[in-house]
Order: structure tokens, then C-alpha cells, then sequence
């Protein structure tokens, strides 16, 4: 890093594309196929979804612990090789029990450091990507990438053996971590070492903007269940891996076409558009038409991407000097945390009463209804000014251009 400036270097830019590559395959091995691993292993979809639920609880309860070592001590990059490293040997566990309650306990074991590697590593990247010419949807293009790659053919690999998952994990998060320990120091010039103290964000408006985003997750756990029904239709696990490939390519689209997309419309507006575009995911998923359950996981880019992008986004901008981490802890909290915890829990508990096909009728028609008064609720809250998705970032665009 050019230390008078502040700026990234371009071989540091490099360094943060194959980290983001790094991360979003390394999450590839497993997240896509955790749930079909329970359902081989023969768990209930009710224990899956309280299993699913584990997660996201300790997002909320653990999260804020490592995002506030991470800003307090402004040793961000050291924080985060302390918990890729300890995932990598966390997760190592799964493949040694058959049981519930077993898996409940190596899930909390590994989900106590692993919630908190997406948000610290997203601070992490988008903080150097705010700086440097290649722009953070340009370094994210490569985390989508390596996703897609990996979830095809690794979908193919094990399906004889899902054991197979953990090692191959372990040792992606090893590799990240060196790649990670590569960085520079993750301090801009001219920012102080301890945060400023009382509130992390500038906006207010960043409540509505975090109630979308639990909408927006809370449908996007329901759509975990994918995985289950596919195996529960009788498909192997390559299905699993085709599905998890289409649904990451579709966000390249998006992030070429990111800034563009901020500059034209406001960003509550592309919110809602989001929760919308998950309610017919969750029709075209519980069809049982391969085909289409195929083609509804090319709706990623607007169930997943556009929300993800549009709040990484307006949190850069709008977050107190020195708390970044604790800013994309927030976010991930709600969605990783509230929106999963809830969704999971509900996904089990209705699919056990109802089925999968159901569930996801059931709950599109739900956040359909919730779309619908999002519209009013935003005209609201966004007509005053204009949003930060509009005019803001616009110009922040057109300096980065």
C-alpha cells in the first residue's frame, strides 16, 4: 500500500481479488451442501431447519464480539486469520458423528468463528476496493467465480461421499488464511486507531434499509431448503451443485452493471424489487419441474446480489469513521442472524407440517404482501432526499470512473 496516499497498490488490488475468489470457494465446498449432508446422514427437515438456525444465533451473539476486537484494536487483517484458521480445523468435526445432537455441538463449535468471516472480510475488501481503481464489484466478481466453479464440480465429486466436504474445506480456509496474511496492514491514512465513540451509522434510514435486507434473507433461508427437496425428489447431489453454479453466474450481470445500476434507482426501490424477485424463487423452486427449479436459482443476481450489493454499499458510506467492521457486523447480523434464525426455524417447522412445496408457496405469497407495503413505507421514508443509492453514490461512482 502506498502509505502517503492511502491507496491500494495495484499488486495489493490482485492480492484482494484472489482472497475474495478464495473465500466464496471456500464457502462453496460446504454452504451449498450442508443440508443435503443432513438429509443423508437422515435427519428430519425439522431438525435440519433447528440446525440451520444455529447459525445465524451466533451471528448474533458472536459476531459483534470479533467485529469490535476487530475495529478496537484496528488489527483487522490479524482478526480475521485468527478465525479462517479456526474455522479450518472447527469444521473438521462434522465428519466424525451421525447424530443431532452431535452436529448441534460441532455447529456451534465452528459457527463461533466462521459467521464472522464474511462480515470482516467484506469490511476488509470493500475498505481497500472504496480506494483502489478496481472497485469492490470487480474484486467480488471473482468471489462469484470461484463460487460457481467450485459448487459444479465439487456437486459431482461428492456424490458418492459428502464426507469428502470437510477436508476440502479445512484446507480451502488454510489456503485463505496465507492468502489473507498477504495483505498490508488494513488502516487507511489519517484514520484513527480507536473508533469514535456512540452510534455506527450516519442515516437513520438504514433501519428501513436493514428491514428490507431481514426480508429479503428471510426468504433466501426458506429457498436453503432447496438443496433438501431436490434430494427429497429423488436427484443427487450434482443437481445440488448445477443449481448452486447457475445461481452464482447470474450475479455476474449485476456487478458489471452495479454502479450503473445505483446511479439510475434509488436503492430502497431496488430493495423491494429484491424481496419481490424471492417470492417467484420460491414459486419456480417449488414447482418440481427441474427445469424450472433450475431457472428460478438464475434469480440469484436480484434475490441475492442486488440487496448484498446495495447495502454493502450505503453502509460504506454511511458508517462512522473506524467502524466499518462493526457497520457490515450489523447488517450480517440482521440477515445472517435474525432473518436465518426466523426463516429457518419457520421453513422447518412449516415444511414438517406441510411439506417443501408448500412452505415456499406459503411464503412467497407472504413476502409479496410484504413488498407491497414496503412500496409505501419507502415512498415515505426516501421522497424527502434522495436515497443514497441515487444521487450519492452517483457522483461516488463517477469519481471512481
Amino acid at each position: 500500500m502506498d502509505k502517503s496516499s492511502g491507496k491500494p497498490k495495484k499488486d495489493d488490488s490482485a492480492v484482494l481479488l484472489l482472497a475474495n475468489t478464495l473465500m466464496w470457494s471456500a464457502m462453496g465446498v460446504h454452504t451449498p451442501f450442508i443440508n443435503s449432508f443432513y438429509a443423508v446422514k437422515g435427519l428430519a427437515s425439522f431438525e435440519i431447519g433447528i440446525l440451520s438456525a444455529i447459525t445465524p444465533i451466533l451471528a448474533i451473539l458472536v459476531q459483534p464480539f470479533w467485529a469490535y476486537l476487530s475495529d478496537r484494536t484496528g488489527r483487522r487483517k490479524a482478526v480475521l486469520i485468527l478465525i479462517t484458521v479456526a474455522s479450518a480445523l472447527a469444521i473438521q468435526g462434522y465428519g466424525m458423528g451421525n447424530t443431532f445432537l452431535f452436529f448441534a455441538a460441532e455447529t456451534l463449535l465452528f459457527g463461533a468463528f466462521n459467521t464472522s468471516v464474511l462480515p470482516l472480510s467484506d469490511a476488509l475488501v470493500s475498505n481497500y476496493g472504496r480506494r483502489s481503481r478496481i472497485g469492490f464489484a470487480r474484486i467480488r466478481m471473482g468471489g462469484t467465480i470461484g463460487f460457481a466453479a467450485v459448487t459444479l464440480i465439487f456437486g459431482n465429486v461428492i456424490s458418492g461421499n459428502t464426507d469428502l466436504i470437510f477436508p476440502v474445506a479445512g484446507a480451502a480456509y488454510l489456503i485463505l488464511a496465507l492468502c489473507y496474511s498477504r495483505l498490508p496492514d488494513d488502516r487507511a491514512h489519517g484514520e484513527s486507531r480507536k473508533p469514535s465513540k456512540g452510534r455506527i451509522f450516519k442515516d437513520n434510514r438504514v433501519v428501513f434499509l436493514f428491514f428490507l435486507a431481514f426480508l429479503v434473507q428471510f426468504g433466501m433461508s426458506i429457498s436453503g431448503f432447496y438443496s433438501v427437496y431436490v434430494i427429497g425428489l429423488g436427484y443427487r447431489q450434482s443437481v445440488v451443485g448445477l443449481s448452486s453454479c447457475v445461481s452464482a453466474l447470474s450475479e455476474l450481470p449485476v456487478l458489471f452493471f452495479a454502479e450503473r445500476m445505483l446511479r439510475r434507482f434509488r436503492i430502497d426501490h431496488l430493495m423491494v424489487f429484491s424481496v419481490f424477485m424471492n417470492a417467484l424463487r420460491l414459486l419456480l423452486g417449488g414447482s418440481g419441474a427441474l427445469p424450472l427449479m433450475i431457472g428460478g436459482q438464475m434469480l440469484q443476481s436480484a434475490t441475492y446480489m442486488i440487496p448484498y450489493y446495495c447495502c454493502i454499499t450505503f453502509i460504506n458510506e454511511n458508517v462512522m469513521e473506524g467502524k466499518i467492521s462493526q457497520g457490515q457486523t450489523c447488517l450480517t447480523m440482521v440477515q445472517q442472524g435474525l432473518a436465518m434464525v426466523t426463516g429457518s426455524l419457520a421453513g422447518g417447522a412449516i415444511s414438517g407440517a406441510v411439506g417443501l412445496k408448500y412452505t415456499f408457496m406459503s411464503v412467497a405469497a407472504g413476502l409479496t404482501l410484504m413488498g407491497g407495503l414496503s412500496i409505501l413505507i419507502g415512498k415515505r421514508i426516501f421522497s424527502a432526499e434522495p436515497g443514497p443509492g441515487h444521487e450519492k453514490e452517483g457522483r461516488a461512482g463517477r469519481k471512481r470512473n
